[in-house]
């Protein structure tokens, strides 16, 4: 049985494209319905399209999906 999440939140702080030991990264902070607060990062090529698709201030959704037991989890698609 495969678990998913349903993310819907605001993008309240978006970071600057990082990298470390040649990893690409970025970190947002997001705040969903209920006020509460979250930490995202994307890295690697999804640094790159999720910079490019998400801003400061928007509404973001998409919804993840759990790939293996260690907790990470693929991204599946956003709206």
């Amino acid at each position: 049985m495969t678990k998913t999440w349903d993310v819907s939140a605001k993008v309240l702080c978006k970071g600057k494209i990082n990298a470390n030991n040649g990893q690409n990264y970025i970190r947002f902070i997001l705040m969903d319905e209920e006020g509460s607060k979250m930490e995202a990062v994307a890295f690697g090529k999804a640094c790159f399209t999720t910079n490019q698709g998400i801003s400061e201030g928007e509404d973001f959704r998409t919804i993840y999906s759990e790939i293996d037991n260690e907790h990470n989890v693929s991204h599946v698609n956003a709206c």
